[in-house]
């Protein structure tokens, strides 16, 4: 019987509203795809999707459940039915779909706090044996910066009345900013790396073979999207970069454009590794030792 090595690609997007000005032709969708379209032959490869504004989907279009904002316990239900990996050629057309969603603001912890979920949640699943084998590659990619920032102190940088109370949220939005509570500090640059940090002591958590979370940047070549937060676009570069290269044992990439996004150049390779013979030793072991040479 052969033996599997398994790569689980997860993919989070964001799908803020300002994502229509940087990627107005979708092209992200489709960078996705081709992704997915190369890799769906390998029956050791699965995906998943997690899109994002204020909403955080599930490889799905609809809101993922948040159960009353409690992730004490990883479950399928607190992530939604759709909660998992899935071969390219069974994962759900919502998933694909969720990514061109584009509504209000950008919550990369509550993103961040999907993306360990459904890691662990795919872990516990797994037999101590396939976790050996398994390499996970998470792509992080956004156009913006997190939003909304809120302060302990009750003081929001961004004016956002909802870090004080959660209840001027319209009441249908029961499924927005799912790890939000009121007066505590909130999509922060600190909890943000934090949170990169959960997800990579997954790996010696659980003893899986490889983790790998790699960030993009698409930057809106106007300067219209994260200037008018009141940041410049270099702290957003910052904020992935450093999410990558300092945290997430990843790459980085930017692109100027939505049509320039491509995942090509990530590497989604099992950590199975041919071996070849380097060393031949050849023991007789009738010969004795003599003063000059060995004798049988």
């Amino acid at each position: 019987e052969k033996t599997s090595y398994p790569v689980k690609i997860l993919f989070v997007i964001d799908a803020s509203g300002s994502m229509q000005f940087t990627d107005p032709n979708k092209q992200v969708q489709v960078a996705v795809k081709q992704v997915i379209d190369r890799l769906k032959a390998n029956p050791s490869v699965q995906f998943g999707i997690i899109s994002f504004n204020g909403i955080v989907r599930v490889n799905s279009a609809e809101p993922t459940p948040q159960s009353n904002n409690n992730y004490d316990h990883v479950t399928p239900t607190n992530l939604g039915r759709n909660a998992g990996f899935f071969p390219g050629t069974s994962l759900p057309q919502a998933a694909l779909d969720g990514i061109t969603i584009r509504d209000i603001v950008t919550d990369y912890q509550g993103a961040l706090g999907a993306a360990y979920r459904l890691l662990e949640l795919d872990m516990l699943a797994a037999s101590p044996a396939d976790r050996t084998r398994s390499k996970y590659v998470v792509l992080f990619l956004s156009d913006g910066w997190p939003n909304p920032q809120c302060n302990s102190d009750c003081m929001n940088a961004n004016a956002q009345p909802v870090c004080v109370d959660r209840s001027t949220l319209p009441k249908e939005a029961i499924d927005v900013f799912p790890e939000l509570k009121a007066c505590k500090d909130y999509n922060l640059p600190y909890q943000i790396y934090s949170k990169v940090d959960q997800i990579m002591r997954l790996r010696s958590s659980y003893s899986v073979g490889d983790l790998r979370f790699h960030t993009i940047w698409l930057r809106d070549p106007n300067d219209k999207v994260t200037p008018g937060l009141g940041f410049n676009a270099a702290d957003a570069k910052e904020l992935l970069s450093k999410m990558a290269l300092e945290h997430g044992n990843g790459t980085f990439s930017d692109f100027y454009s939505g049509d320039q996004v491509t995942f090509a150049k990530v590497d989604y390779s099992s950590i199975l590794r041919p071996y070849g013979l380097a060393q031949l030793l050849v023991h007789n072991r009738n010969a004795r030792p003599g003063v000059t040479d060995y004798q049988i």
